[in-house]
């Protein structure tokens, strides 16, 4: 059965084909007593396979949103979990309290669990290692094909981040940056020449890459990454050496929500930090005035440092810790 657990009620089974086979049910999880820091939860083991860790990730990804205060977590299984699952669940879990053979206690910290890679990022590197070179930035290779992947539980919908290519994107760039509302922030509107260079200019510039968000396979919306120390901004502020920068738009006029606006915002970041674990300060320089998007971006953990004036705009200059980041983000 295609499933996917309801973060409404923590209740229900949700189809949804694009995900993974697995029969974890959100009813398998209670709360126990009143919300406490750590927040202890009974968990109903009989109700899904302990072998399937996609069932454990979607057990812990619906706890963690459904209870966004709590940042620790203690799961009391109704039945002991077998100990031979304690390498594989060790990967989401901070720590496993044990008595013989058996699994008896899954202590969980949310910072820890958004922060490994390989649940989300789909090219894991040595750069998302904690154990990685001090290598420059500049030396890492352009990206290509499926960068990132996470379940959105609000929207019950997947979004990804794909490195963009000129054989499918051009197209998709040109008819994004001639929307009024675009390039009332952009300000590329032109002919389709015009963004296939801009495209072929971020493919041949090693302090950047540009991605394609999707929305359950569907386009939405397009991102820059880049180095900050590399970039015109750091004649504005002292960046560290593995800043990271951020540019994005919402090309797909439907998904300019609030609610949207948000998770794109909470994707590219999440997928910023894991992607170098040496990255401990994203910013940005938005125009001033786009005050709907400065205001996501703090309720995400962003800081307003000050604003300044580019060549081309009155822009805000906004940074967020990896700390704070991860202090908030529950999925």
């Amino acid at each position: 059965m295609n499933a996917r657990l309801d973060t409404d009620r923590l209740a229900t089974l949700i189809s949804d084909s694009a995900v993974d086979n697995n029969t974890a049910d959100a009813d398998a999880v209670r709360p126990s007593g009143a919300a406490a820091d750590p927040l202890l939860l009974q968990l109903d083991t009989s109700r899904f396979d302990t072998g399937d860790m996609a069932s454990w990730r979607q057990i812990i990804e619906q706890v963690c949103y459904h209870y966004p205060q709590a940042r620790t977590f203690a799961l009391e299984p109704s039945e002991a979990v077998d100990k031979q699952h304690a390498a594989d669940l060790l990967l989401m879990f901070d720590t496993l309290d044990t008595a013989g053979h058996a699994i008896t206690r899954l202590n969980l910290d949310q910072s820890r669990f958004w922060q490994t890679p390989s649940l989300w990022m789909a090219q894991e590197t040595e750069h998302s290692r904690r154990s990685c070179s001090d290598e420059p930035p500049l030396t890492r290779r352009q990206p290509e094909g499926l960068l990132y992947r996470r379940y959105l539980p609000a929207q019950k919908k997947w979004m990804a981040i794909h490195a963009a290519n000129l054989d499918d994107h051009v197209d998709l760039l040109h008819r994004w940056m001639n929307d009024d509302r675009v390039a009332h922030f952009w300000d590329m509107k032109g002919p389709r020449e015009r963004h296939l260079r801009y495209l072929e200019s971020c493919a041949e510039d090693p302090h950047l890459f540009s991605t394609i968000v999707t929305l359950n396979d569907r386009p939405i919306a397009y991102a820059e990454f880049y180095w900050a120390s590399d970039d015109a901004l750091a004649d504005y502020y002292k960046a560290d050496r593995f800043d990271r920068g951020l540019h994005c738009l919402i090309g797909d006029w439907r998904c300019r929500t609030t609610r949207m606006i948000q998770a794109l915002l909470e994707t590219c970041t999440h997928y910023v930090f894991l992607d170098d674990v040496r990255t401990q300060r994203i910013v940005g320089e938005p125009r001033a005035d786009h005050s709907h998007y400065i205001e996501r971006l703090l309720r995400l953990g962003f800081e307003r440092i000050k604003e300044f004036d580019f060549p081309h705009k009155r822009a805000a200059l906004m940074s967020c810790s990896r700390e704070s980041f991860f202090s908030r983000f529950s999925g």
